[in-house]
């Protein structure tokens, strides 16, 4: 009896324990199912999977982290490029492709000058700079504005070029005339003359048919003084040599107004050989008391040519300017043995013209 007792005890005993320990698993793997599915709530709510890994042969799991970096998407991709390639690209500037002027042909006496105008097109072109070029610069200069001045009597072309496209192009074909208007009438001789005191040259002017004296014929360099006065005037009295101011005598004299006269540069007597050398080294340099000091040549030019009545103007600034330039003279050395002869004196003698 105590033997089957005890027996049924250790019955009891192993059930008891059997029943705890698979109370004990159930509790365990309960917990596990808890883990599992707060993993896969979190991995859920952050956009990411975790994968979970179980140790064989025990009654346990182990979540193992995963590295939450994401690798861009073909679709991302493809979108980026799509976008660097909307990028617009800047446009090219706009080129001129033609030009037109006002005016193809311009016609101007000397010292006159004519600007045409320029239109470039398209309205939008980007650059509309324009280079002027004279094909003949001794007949007629442009300014880089365009301004044609008639320099000599000629012909030449003028060119206007874009800047930004040089193969195009418009020329204007110019014709100068050997004529000045100088607003100035004959009165029945045959030349009138203007000094320019700022230049210290004389220049001649002949009539035209209109009667206006407009063609320059001869341009002079002289010496005009601080005491030669502005005006017009008429030439009237003439002297082969004419005493002066500081005991010197004058060649070929004309006088234009009181003591104001054309006439050579100084000598210390009536005499060719007597020249003040230093004095006609400074022709073109105001040098003067106030008469026109010449060349013999010149001044022996308008004693025979200008007779008494020839209309004379003296100014600082004549609108027409030198049309023929400004000549120059010959300087004579304190060395040379020739230094009491001026060099275009024609007289008989003249070692200068040996």
């Amino acid at each position: 009896m105590e033997g089957r007792k005890s027996k049924k005890t250790w019955l009891g005993i192993l059930s008891v324990t059997l029943a705890v320990l698979l109370l004990i698993c159930g509790v365990t793997a309960c917990a596990s199912q808890g883990e599992v599915g707060e993993t896969s709530s979190r991995a859920a709510s952050s956009g990411t999977v975790e994968p979970v890994s179980s140790a064989a042969g025990s009654g346990s799991s182990r979540v193992e982290p995963v590295s939450e970096v994401s690798q861009p998407s073909e679709t991302s991709q493809v979108s980026e490029t799509s976008q660097v390639s909307e990028v617009s690209q800047p446009a090219q500037p706009v080129q001129v492709t033609g030009i037109t002027l006002t005016t193809y042909a311009v016609t101007l006496d000397l010292g006159q000058s004519q600007m045409p105008i320029v239109t470039m097109t398209p309205a939008d072109a980007a650059d509309k700079g324009e280079i002027w070029t004279s094909s003949d610069p001794s007949v007629a200069t442009v300014d880089s504005l365009g301004r044609i001045t008639g320099v000599a009597a000629g012909s030449c072309t003028v060119t206007v070029t874009s800047t930004s496209n040089p193969a195009v192009s418009a020329a204007v074909a110019v014709t100068v005339n050997n004529r000045v208007s100088t607003g100035v009438y004959s009165n029945g001789n045959p030349y009138y003359l203007v000094v320019n005191k700022s230049t210290n040259t004389v220049t001649v002017y002949q009539a035209d048919s209109t009667g206006e004296y407009c063609i320059p014929v001869k341009s002079m360099i002289c010496s005009c003084g601080n005491g030669t006065p502005s005006g017009t005037y008429t030439t009237s009295d003439q002297y082969r040599w004419r005493y002066l101011v500081g005991d010197v005598y004058g060649q070929y004299a004309t006088r234009i107004t009181r003591h104001i006269l054309f006439r050579s540069v100084p000598y210390t007597r009536q005499s060719e050989d007597s020249l003040q050398y230093e004095e006609y080294n400074k022709l073109g340099t105001t040098a003067s008391h106030g008469c026109i000091r010449l060349t013999v040549a010149d001044s022996l030019w308008i004693y025979q040519n200008c007779p008494s009545g020839t209309k004379v103007t003296l100014t600082n600034s004549p609108s027409m300017g030198d049309p023929l330039g400004r000549p120059a003279a010959q300087t004579i050395s304190a060395d040379s043995p020739n230094r009491g002869w001026d060099p275009t004196d024609p007289a008989e003698g003249n070692p200068w013209r040996a």
